[in-house]
């Protein structure tokens, strides 16, 4: 009876360490995927969101996260306040979230395409999900915030890109030297758009009202943050159109800048004297 009892014992003990460390997984806030020359880290309990991402040993991003509005009162609100369901990384480079209130829930899939070492190119791609939960329509408004630090430095020019319909489905960051580029391509355009010196755009997202994003760029050069934001009216559960999708896919490319002390003022140099060759010649024909 005692060796029962304490098999008893240890069984239960082992059950609920099981079940402690299910429950660690499930609520766990930090997440880091990896592919080829790329980590990125994921806050799923804050708002530092996505805070780095490297490439190459160079961080590129200080933060990117996501609000969220019912209707046109009221504030915006940052998706981690919502409630946390749950997180799957199937694989080293991707990761599904999803949060939910009463109104409605939402899922975002991110999955991280890193480059071969040294090219300085890597892909985020990133899928959003979002439906009503309740019996009438739903005003939604989501927001994408990002501050982009292309190449490490926060002196960036920022342009926007328009579809046919004047939906904007482009953000491009790039440092003042034109060295390192952040493109962000969106599938489902956005209604509004907004450029400017951080941290306004930032600051209007948190200041416990309504705010639309703006329209207007401020293209720098600076540390210049953009946002982009949607609207749609949601149908009750259960009828068409109760849900919708965004997707988009950030990109970085590194262009390659010419060493003032290689092969190039050389090269440059013999083919002055060529042009100058064949000047002279025309000049003597």
């Amino acid at each position: 009876m005692k060796n029962r009892g304490n098999f008893c014992l240890r069984t239960g003990m082992l059950l609920i360490a099981g079940a402690m460390l299910s429950l660690h997984v499930a609520h766990a806030a930090s997440y880091t995927l990896s592919d080829g020359n790329s980590s990125l880290s994921i806050d799923t309990s804050s708002q530092a969101g996505l805070n780095n991402w490297t490439v190459d040993g160079q961080n590129q991003l200080n933060q990117q996260w996501f609000w969220f509005r019912v209707g046109s009162s009221g504030s915006e609100a940052s998706i981690d306040t919502l409630t946390f369901q749950s997180a799957n990384q199937t694989d080293p480079n991707a990761l599904t979230t999803t949060y939910a209130n009463s109104q409605f829930s939402l899922t975002i899939k991110y999955t991280l395409i890193g480059g071969s070492a040294g090219t300085g190119t890597a892909n985020i791609a990133e899928q959003f999900a979002i439906n009503n939960l309740t019996a009438s329509t739903l005003n939604f408004n989501f927001f994408q915030y990002s501050d982009f630090a292309p190449g490490g430095s926060l002196n960036n020019t920022i342009q926007f890109g328009q579809d046919l319909q004047g939906h904007y489905n482009e953000a491009l960051a790039t440092t003042s030297t034109g060295s390192v580029s952040i493109d962000t391509g969106v599938a489902s355009g956005a209604n509004h758009s907004e450029a400017a010196a951080f941290p306004t755009t930032l600051t209007k997202l948190n200041n416990g009202t309504a705010d639309d994003l703006s329209d207007t760029v401020d293209p720098g050069p600076g540390h210049i943050t953009w946002a982009l934001e949607w609207q749609k009216a949601l149908a009750a559960m259960g009828l068409p159109n109760s849900s919708m999708t965004i997707s988009d896919v950030v990109s970085i490319t590194t262009q390659a800048v010419p060493d003032i002390n290689g092969p190039w003022p050389l090269l440059l140099g013999l083919v002055g004297c060529i042009v100058a060759r064949r000047i002279y010649r025309l000049r003597l024909a």
